[in-house]
């Protein structure tokens, strides 16, 4: 269902602006989903539990989702469901998916409070727990979503206050 809230969508298109996102993209309020969503890889759609955040919690919420929107992570987990697919008798293939799939997520946070103050990032990492407290049940395959289990939590939670430095260049040499 498209949102009613004409603030909700006024902070949509200002967060599709601020990441200069190009392909069109709608957003959705679903109440059948657990916590914010994108899915759809030709037609991209942003899908919220609920219309009624915060405003400071849903452009965060919106610029995560829009961030994965921007770097194709949908196109990276099908490639991962394909290899689990086709290798599905490798438990290493599952436990790289899995990685994948929190290394997804981790870097998605990063891109997000790159240029952000330790309060501001406080401040994401709050609106993270606020979305998953409503639920944590089961999430379709091909979405990007803010609840990756406990351990990924724990680790984005680590990762988001951690102000070193990251090497990308190690991460692409494991990768490889």
């Amino acid at each position: 269902v498209p949102p009613q809230s004409s603030a909700l969508q006024k902070v949509f298109a200002d967060s599709i602006k601020l990441l200069e996102i190009q392909k069109p993209v709608r957003l959705a309020v679903c109440p059948k989903v657990t916590s914010p969503m994108m899915t759809g890889i030709f037609s991209p759609v942003v899908l919220l539990p609920r219309e009624d955040y915060d405003e400071e919690t849903l452009r965060f919420i919106l610029r995560h989702e829009l961030v994965h929107l921007k770097r194709r992570d949908i196109l990276y987990k099908q490639l991962m469901l394909l290899a689990t697919a086709v290798n599905w008798f490798n438990p290493l293939v599952w436990l790289m998916a899995r990685e994948a799939n929190k290394d997804i997520e981790i870097s998605c946070d990063d891109a997000v409070v790159r240029h952000m103050s330790k309060e501001q990032r406080r401040q994401y990492a709050e609106a993270i727990l606020s979305c998953i407290q409503t639920g944590m049940g089961g999430v379709p395959a091909l979405t990007t979503h803010f609840y990756g289990g406990k351990k990924t939590l724990k680790k984005r939670f680590q990762n988001l206050f951690d102000l070193r430095r990251k090497r990308a260049g190690l991460a692409a040499l494991a990768i490889v």
